[in-house]
C-alpha cells in the first residue's frame, strides 16, 4: 500500500516540476533557482523513499521464504529448545533498566556524601571552633564596653 501511495505521489511530483519550469521561466533568476532546487530535492526524497520500500519489501519476502521453509522442513520443535525458552524468564524494561542503573546511581550517592564531607573554605579548619565543647560548660561573657564596675 505504501508503495502504490509513492507511486501515485511520482506522478504528482512530476506534474510539480513541469508546472514549476513553465511558471519559473518569468520569475527572477534567484527565485528560480531557488524554486527549482525545492522541487528537484522534493523529487530526489521520493525517489529514495521509493528504492528504501522496494529493498524493504524484498528483504520481507526473502525472511517469509525462509521462514515458511523452516515451518516446512520443521514438523516438530525441539524439546530442547522448549526447555531453553522456558528457563529465560522475560523481565519487564523497567526492571532491567533499574538493574543496569542502580550501581551508577549508587556511585552518585557516594559522591554527594563525599562532597557533604568535605568542608567549604579553610576557615572551617581555624582554632576558633576546635574549643567549643570545652567551653560550653561555663557561659562566656562579653561585655562591649569593658567589664563592670566592682
Amino acid at each position: 500500500a505504501l508503495q502504490e501511495e509513492l507511486y501515485s505521489r511520482q506522478s504528482q511530483v512530476s506534474a510539480l516540476q513541469e508546472i514549476s519550469s513553465q511558471l519559473l521561466l518569468e520569475a527572477t533568476f534567484e527565485e528560480s533557482v531557488e524554486a527549482k532546487e525545492k522541487v528537484h530535492v522534493i523529487g530526489n526524497k521520493l525517489y529514495l523513499l521509493l528504492r528504501q520500500v522496494a529493498a524493504a519489501l524484498c528483504s520481507l519476502q526473502e525472511m517469509l521464504e525462509e521462514a515458511d521453509l523452516q515451518a516446512a522442513t520443521l514438523t516438530q520443535p525441539s524439546p530442547i529448545r522448549e526447555e531453553r525458552t522456558d528457563q529465560t524468564p522475560h523481565r519487564p524494561f523497567v526492571y532491567r533498566v533499574l538493574r543496569a542503573a542502580f550501581p551508577l546511581h549508587l556511585l552518585f550517592l557516594v559522591l554527594l556524601l563525599l562532597v557533604c564531607l568535605v568542608p567549604l573554605s579553610d576557615e572551617d579548619y581555624s582554632c576558633t571552633l576546635s574549643n567549643n565543647f570545652a567551653r560550653s560548660f561555663y557561659p562566656m561573657l562579653r561585655y562591649t564596653n569593658g567589664p563592670p564596675p566592682t
